[in-house]
């Protein structure tokens, strides 16, 4: 008897450093866990600097959170969150419904890269995400925003072929607020009002088309 109140009291003390160890590590855990489902759904890396996650409550908090570009846009940023703050329905979740109550965007650097041959990252990003046929994403079906409250810091323009179109401007973005986004179209209203701003509307311009290559002259010259 003695023997196996022994034993029962160890596994007793090892359950209970275990469910210490995965509370202390939930965070490192699940951000691993996001950024590799975000990898695999969209073939973008996403970067996230700090994670927190409430035990009993509903609710998740990121920080230095940055997504990059493909190699053929330079691998370098395109968006850098300073936070990203959310809070979900559970029960919505657990259907496989993203149902946000809050959502709270502040956003440091937005950044449009062109290739220089007529090629813009966002536009190519928007054409490689993955969607079913409603247009949502085919891993979690949006299911609306409550409040979304928005800060853009800055957006800027980076050419890598031509710096001369390189510029940096300020979209005086500052705590926006949005309420009762039910909808995909919802959400795509959003977006349209923001690309209205002129300053998103110089940085989102189409790139110019590439200079056509003066033919190369004929061997032996010019005739007379």
């Amino acid at each position: 008897m003695k023997f196996l109140v022994r034993w029962l009291f160890r596994l007793l003390v090892l359950a209970l450093l275990l469910a210490l160890a995965l509370v202390l590590l939930k965070d490192l855990l699940l951000e691993e866990y996001l950024e590799t489902r975000f990898r695999r759904a969209t073939g973008l890396e996403l970067e996230i600097g700090r994670l927190e996650a409430a035990l009993f409550a509903p609710v998740l908090r990121a920080e230095n959170v940055r997504l990059y570009n493909p190699p053929e846009f330079g691998g370098a940023p395109w968006l850098v969150a300073q936070e990203v703050h959310l809070e979900y329905d559970r029960a919505a979740l657990g259907r496989g419904d993203l149902h946000l109550r809050l959502l709270r965007l502040h956003l440091a650097e937005l950044v449009v890269v062109e290739d220089g041959r007529g090629g813009q990252n966002l536009r190519a990003l928007a054409a490689r995400w993955p969607a079913d046929t409603s247009g949502e994403p085919a891993w979690l079906r949006f299911a609306g925003v409550d409040t979304l409250n928005l800060t853009v810091e800055r957006v800027r323009r980076v050419n890598l072929r031509t710096p001369e179109r390189n510029l940096t401007l300020d979209p005086a973005l500052r705590g926006q607020v949005w309420q009762g986004l039910r909808t995909s179209a919802d959400l795509r209203r959003v977006l349209a009002e923001l690309a209205a701003r002129p300053a998103l509307q110089t940085v989102l311009a189409p790139p110019p088309p590439p200079a056509a290559t003066p033919p190369a002259p004929r061997p032996g010259g010019p005739r007379r």
